[in-house]
């Protein structure tokens, strides 16, 4: 309990962090456009900026796009590849293919180190689990996003897991919904647990998660 403790400063942390940021759109001509990106398809993006004003801008104009960014930058210029952390070209790519990291509150192991990565559009995997003390847990999770965007993932998937608490150990197999908003990570779902005489049990995580676009 005083390691979860601990922690909430650090998850407060983070977040305001995650808030602060903000994204760029650089366009063939040099306009430059800082804000935060609302919306992202292969037609187009749209971004608002901090007086709240939406600005959408086709694809076929953006020569590169930013994401999260603190610090000033120089302005792209035409032609100019860059592929570092937080940048790539303004074609639609591989932008939904990233790996992400993260802790949360919950299943299996009251907190848990996840790890996860999105190896298409639309199919990836995540672990998430730890040992505290005499609990030790860990779940896996086969993912399907059926929706996203820049600053969101809604995703569902097929869980299995385990807990031991005390040498007493239980295995589980079940389903979830899981969401990143901009770091903020939910899961939600129920499982049905080996030895268990209830038919269903909730599997739930709550925390954040950093994904390496």
């Amino acid at each position: 309990m005083k390691l979860l403790l601990a922690l909430v400063p650090i998850v407060l942390i983070v977040c305001c962090t995650s808030l602060s940021a903000q994204d760029r759109v650089t366009t063939n001509d040099n306009r430059v456009y800082t804000g935060k990106i609302v919306e992202e398809t292969d037609e187009k993006i749209v971004i608002q900026d901090a007086g709240g004003t939406v600005i959408t801008l086709p694809r076929g104009i953006v020569a590169m796009v930013e994401y999260g960014v603190v610090e000033a930058a120089e302005p792209a210029s035409e032609n100019k590849a860059v592929w570092r952390r937080g940048q790539r070209s303004g074609g639609s790519g591989s932008r939904y293919k990233f790996p992400y990291l993260g802790f949360t509150f919950g299943t299996p192991a009251a907190f848990n180190v996840m790890y996860g990565d999105w190896l298409t559009e639309a199919f990836g995997f995540r672990f998430s689990g730890l040992m505290i003390d005499e609990l030790v847990g860990g779940q896996f999770d086969l993912k399907f996003r059926f929706s996203k965007s820049r600053s969101a993932n809604h995703s569902l998937a097929l869980v299995l897991g385990g807990i031991d608490i005390s040498d007493e150990n239980a295995w589980y197999l079940g389903a979830a919904y899981a969401a990143n908003w901009s770091g903020f990570y939910l899961s939600i779902g129920a499982a049905n647990y080996s030895g268990s005489d209830a038919d269903i049990f909730p599997v739930l995580q709550l925390g954040y998660v950093y994904e390496f676009r």
